[in-house]
């Protein structure tokens, strides 16, 4: 089974930055179709654990689930314990539209006159 990380910038405060949500999002897109297993880095608070469970992401590493140890822990703190088992969905941000309905390409667009046949030669 291969395993691909979710970089710790992707998951630290993302439950309130709609931007970084759509980077776990687009690599659980991949990983549906290509089967890799994505660990979740740097899930420090709660929220960024229900973000990660929400996503369907299934394993995760940072301080909120357990300091770093030489042996691995056999279990969970109570805090992390019962956000996973929480049914409570958590509200993900929204990207907003950053234009209006009427923007269009033409605004950004600057139409430039052709190169004449001398200046191609030049």
């Amino acid at each position: 089974m291969t395993q691909e990380k979710i970089d710790k910038y992707f998951v630290k405060d993302s439950p309130s930055d709609a931007v970084k949500v759509q980077m776990p999002k687009g690599l659980m897109h991949f990983t549906e179709t290509f089967g890799p297993t994505m660990i979740a880095e740097g899930i420090a608070k709660v929220q960024e654990l229900k973000l990660v469970r929400d996503l369907g992401i299934e394993l995760g590493q940072g301080y909120f689930l357990g300091q770093p140890q030489a042996v691995a822990a056999q279990t969970l703190s109570a805090p992390a314990r019962a956000v996973i088992n929480s049914a409570k969905i958590a509200v993900l941000p929204g990207l907003t539209r950053v234009c209006d309905a009427e923007f269009r390409i033409e605004r950004l667009a600057k139409r430039v006159p052709p190169l004449s046949d001398e200046s191609l030669r030049g």
